[in-house]
């Protein structure tokens, strides 16, 4: 019984983090465009985030592909799906911001006088200006399923121990 209840609590934590994240991201839309985020700004944002999902959602599939799904999972491994493209989006915009801030500082010359210069949000969020944020929010995109994987591991032993449980203790519990 206790079995069950953890698959069922793993699913109620991802699908609340879900709801969060899609929270998040509005709120995230939001300010930018109170803020005055150029059109281009929120376009380009807006195809980074998409990189960063797709990409964390294509390695989402191939990982669940790999899933035994002998044993009901009480739509655990749908909440996993779910979740990944709404925090791949965000870790891609976070990444695209972070290796962007981060390259001024390490790709400086040595012989370089004076501070680095940081890069406006409007720079760093332009296909034009940061093509390379590309790669950068295809690689932040599958760091979730990271995250996901500790979680889909946690659920394999507990459906493994209920696969090898008997059919009846199943039915009585």
């Amino acid at each position: 019984h206790a079995l069950w209840d953890g698959l069922v609590r793993i699913r109620n934590m991802l699908i609340a983090t879900a709801q969060i994240t899609g929270w998040l991201s509005f709120v995230l839309l939001s300010a930018a465009l109170l803020l005055g985020a150029t059109r281009t700004g929120i376009q380009a944002a807006l195809i980074f985030y998409l990189v960063g999902a797709f990409t964390g959602m294509f390695g989402r599939l191939i990982i669940e592909s790999q899933t035994d799904t002998a044993v009901n999972d009480y739509g655990l491994t749908i909440a996993r799906i779910v979740v990944t493209p709404l925090i791949a989006g965000l870790a891609a915009l976070a990444g695209v911001f972070l290796l962007a801030i981060l390259s001024v500082n390490l790709l400086q010359s040595p012989a370089a006088t004076g501070p680095a210069k940081i890069p406006t949000l409007d720079e760093i969020y332009s296909i034009a200006k940061n093509p390379q944020g590309l790669l950068s929010a295809a690689i932040f995109g599958l760091s979730p399923n990271l995250f996901l994987s500790v979680l889909k591991q946690q659920a394999d032993v507990v459906t493994t121990k209920l696969k090898n449980s008997s059919a009846s203790n199943q039915g009585n519990n």
